[in-house]
């Protein structure tokens, strides 16, 4: 399993349509809150897993390259398109939704805040 991954400051203009402001208390929060997910999402791949799709990578594109005239096997991933298209948004809303206390710990867990990301997706992905 795969994940895309992009640098925090493209994650904050992607969400606030603008530079990162330094000094900004709440745009400093936001990227930090980035990272911190961001970073959770690395920590949270198997190794094997993210080693094993490099290997079937790197070996594809060595049994490819002599087969075909294409001058890029693999493209550039990259977008112009300025939009969260990774979910950052509804990740930054669950961090934060978990951060808050219940009644018996510093912060709730996933199964009290679980809804969280669920009204979202159905918000967004709603058919009218």
């Amino acid at each position: 399993m795969g994940s895309l991954f992009e640098c925090g400051l493209c994650h904050f203009r992607n969400m606030a349509e603008r530079d990162h402001i330094p000094g900004n208390t709440r745009d400093n929060l936001t990227l930090l809150c980035i990272w911190i997910i961001n970073l959770d999402t690395m920590m949270n791949m198997e190794t094997s897993t993210v080693l094993d799709n490099f290997q079937r990578l790197q070996g594809n594109y060595q049994d490819s390259t002599p087969s075909f005239c294409i001058k890029r096997p693999i493209p550039v991933i990259r977008t112009n398109k300025v939009k969260d298209r990774v979910g950052m948004r509804v990740a930054l809303i669950a961090l934060n939704t978990s951060l808050h206390a219940d009644k018996y710990t510093d912060n709730i867990q996933w199964d009290m805040m679980r809804k969280t990301p669920t009204w979202y997706i159905n918000v967004v992905h709603q058919r009218v």
